[in-house]
């Protein structure tokens, strides 16, 4: 599997936020150059969980703020230290990520500090290190622009003996972190007296970390339950309408920022995620198109009697999509349905896997029924091009069945 393909894979993957986590982290990182965070590093404003609307700030961590400047009362500072370190972390969103880049915040406390205070103009040096003390706050990766950033932090205040093989990892192998298998053989490559130990022990070490700084510090985890899809029903028939576009504008952005792309590679990458994207919508689009199909007087109904039970090999072969892929895209994505949000998961009823078993018995009598010469193999080959995956064995056992 190549890089980019390990990409799209990751992007059918994702959830809502993760997705958007991806592309800021990617932008900001790999790609971007000079574009503001603030310009795509945003939440819905309304996020919805279960079957009640509520506001976004009803999730917000419970006196984080709060709890950020209380610290500062152990730092003995000066008015002016303390009014600095308060713009600073007036400026950290409820996840723990700066709004902004680090030098549009110092813009930002320039223009802050020429209205309101008198002192002499700080040099962007003197504030990188406030910005630093912000980092050292509990909880540990606060204030960080990224992801990745927000991870080194943490690794960097661990006193596990692998941290520094963490680090070391985290910065050269980001891209490579969804890929194991990858990711070990381009870290033995650069560091080839790293053993197999000290490595495994490492990507432990990282893995332990949340990618969110907020989640150290909040009791229970924030669970987003973003819909992507909003379901109406007309004149008994059942309308598909995309939701969160304004507040989810990754194409525009990569489309304008490849423009100023000079670096092939980059180039190719911010393509890559372009057309990944659109390829998780597609899919997800049919999938609801099949689900309408399949559901619809469930959808006419409202009533959660009226699901069908699915077959999941069926749903993967009219995708073209391995069962395990269809698993992964269906996983943590969400639809807005008569004022409730459902998983997608919620509407794919199947309560074992025999259904999976059942259809390959019935894709085997129909194989034979056109041809009764086939051979096991050749039963194989064809239901392993259906993207089922089965052994010879266990077709002859299922013909055997028959």
């Amino acid at each position: 599997m190549s890089s980019n393909d390990i990409i799209v894979f990751n992007i059918l993957s994702f959830s809502y936020d993760e997705l958007q986590y991806f592309i800021t982290d990617q932008l900001l990182n790999h790609a971007a150059g000079d574009y503001q965070k603030g310009s795509y590093f945003n939440f819905p404003t309304t996020i919805l969980l279960e079957d009640v609307e509520q506001t976004h700030d009803m999730f917000q961590p419970p006196n984080l703020h709060a709890n950020l400047l209380l610290q500062l009362n152990e730092l003995h500072l000066n008015e002016y230290e303390e009014e600095i370190l308060t713009f600073i972390i007036d400026s950290i969103d409820e996840r723990g990520f700066l709004t902004t880049d680090k030098q549009n915040l110092y813009q930002d406390w320039l223009q802050y500090q020429a209205a309101f205070l008198s002192a002499g103009e700080l040099s962007y040096a003197d504030f990188y290190r406030y910005i630093e003390l912000v980092q050292t706050l509990e909880p540990l990766g606060i204030g960080a622009e990224s992801v990745q950033e927000s991870i080194l932090i943490r690794l960097r205040h661990s006193d596990d003996c692998h941290h520094l093989l963490a680090e070391r990892i985290v910065q050269s192998g980001w891209r490579e972190l969804g890929n194991k298998n990858i990711l070990k053989q381009k870290v033995k490559n650069q560091l080839t007296n790293t053993s197999e130990q000290d490595l495994n022990a490492a990507l432990a070490l990282i893995q332990s970390i949340s990618p969110f700084p907020v989640s150290c510090y909040i009791e229970e985890p924030i669970k987003y339950r973003v819909p992507e899809f909003l379901l109406r029903v007309e004149a008994d028939e059942v309308k598909i309408e995309i939701l969160n576009e304004s507040d989810f504008p990754f194409q525009s952005v990569l489309m304008q920022s490849s423009l100023e792309q000079e670096n092939s590679q980059a180039l190719n990458r911010i393509n890559v995620i372009i057309g990944g994207i659109k390829y998780r919508t597609l899919l997800l689009r049919k999938l609801l198109e099949l689900m309408i199909q399949r559901q619809k007087t469930f959808f006419i109904s409202k009533n959660h009697s009226d699901l069908a039970e699915w077959d999941l090999y069926e749903i993967s072969r009219r995708l073209n999509l391995s069962l395990s892929s269809l698993y992964r895209l269906i996983k943590d994505k969400y639809i807005k349905f008569d004022k409730k949000i459902y998983a997608f998961t919620d509407l794919l009823p199947t309560n074992t896997y025999s259904s999976g078993s059942e259809y390959i018995k019935q894709r085997i009598s129909a194989l034979l029924r056109e041809n009764n010469t086939l051979t096991d193999q050749d039963i194989t080959d064809i239901l392993t091009n259906e993207k089922i995956k089965i052994s010879r064995r266990t077709v002859n056992k299922y013909r055997h069945q028959l």
